[in-house]
């Protein structure tokens, strides 16, 4: 089980450790914590990936939300075999840090190597970058490695793209830089059980709080349950038939009957469908849902 840490607070176990903001956890990260795997299997040592809890480029004034919350990449994370999640809170303390400052509390006795991309910044108006931490670290006695630029199809992967096509609705896309499907994870609340006497039961998720938004609309997805995969049809967005705002994550498990109010579930989303669209009545919405349901047969 991945455990999370507070900034400031230390393990008692032998480090590596990935920095960056590994907001969207892609194959660009996903590369750092290999690296960061093989150097711990060499040293004897476990993998920490460093994050922030809030959105970095909001609290900049100039983000939309991250890809996936703290809790969701923290679920990530331990499906590429992380150890532990280090996370601190992006204000103003945080920015004001040098970068020695900023090294000073992230390297602890514990910390045996370090690992982040090229392009990696850090401290005070971003004044830190990949080769003054090599020097840091290199004057505490902490080896360093720095990755080279990470490409899909001859782009560099980045955060800001996998933003774009999510809000394109552009899941395949986003999937192959991602690393596996986009995800959104909660725990099933109670709704208004309309898709239940249209039958078409729906399990209902409020997504954690900060996240980017993806184009609304029906998708394809997948949910996984006891272990086994079930296809699924995922509305994203409001209820636009029943005059009803908000984002909710609405999802009909296809051959799935059972109780999850209360339980932590995550959607996976394959494909974009449809729109959303406002239906003249029920008898058309259910049409829609049967036409739906043959898309993810």
């Amino acid at each position: 089980m991945i455990k999370l840490i507070p900034f400031g607070k230390k393990t008692t176990e032998k480090t590596v450790v990935v920095l960056g903001f590994s907001d969207a956890l892609h194959i660009g990260h996903a590369f750092l914590i290999k690296k960061a795997k093989e150097i711990a299997g060499e040293k004897h040592a476990k993998v920490c990936v460093f994050t922030f809890e809030n959105d970095v480029p909001s609290a900049l004034g100039k983000g939309d939300g991250s890809v996936f919350s703290l809790k969701e990449r923290a679920e990530k994370a331990e499906r590429l075999g992380v150890d532990y999640i280090q996370y601190a809170f992006f204000d103003e303390n945080f920015k004001s840090l040098s970068p020695r400052d900023f090294v000073d509390k992230v390297l602890s006795e514990n910390i045996v190597s370090v690992v982040c991309g090229y392009d990696y910044t850090f401290g005070k108006n971003a004044s830190g970058n990949a080769e003054i931490l090599k020097k840091l670290c290199e004057a505490k006695k902490v080896f360093c490695f720095v990755s080279d630029k990470v490409e899909e199809a001859g782009e560099r992967v980045s955060t800001t793209k996998i933003k774009e096509l999510l809000k394109a609705g552009d899941m395949p896309a986003a999937t192959r830089l991602l690393g596996e499907p986009y995800f959104i994870s909660g725990n099933v609340i109670e709704g208004r059980k309309i898709g239940r006497t249209l039958g078409f039961p729906t399990v209902n998720i409020i997504p954690d709080d900060g996240k980017a938004r993806i184009r609304y609309g029906v998708y394809k997805s997948r949910i996984f349950i006891g272990g086994k995969e079930y296809r699924c049809i995922t509305n994203y967005g409001g209820r636009p038939t029943y005059g009803l705002d908000g984002i909710v994550v609405e999802t009909y498990i296809s051959e799935y009957d059972g109780d999850l109010y209360g339980k932590r579930l995550s959607v996976f989303f394959d494909e974009f469908i449809r729109d959303d669209k406002t239906f003249k009545d029920e008898n058309e919405l259910k049409t829609q849902l049967r036409e739906d349901l043959e898309r993810i047969k």
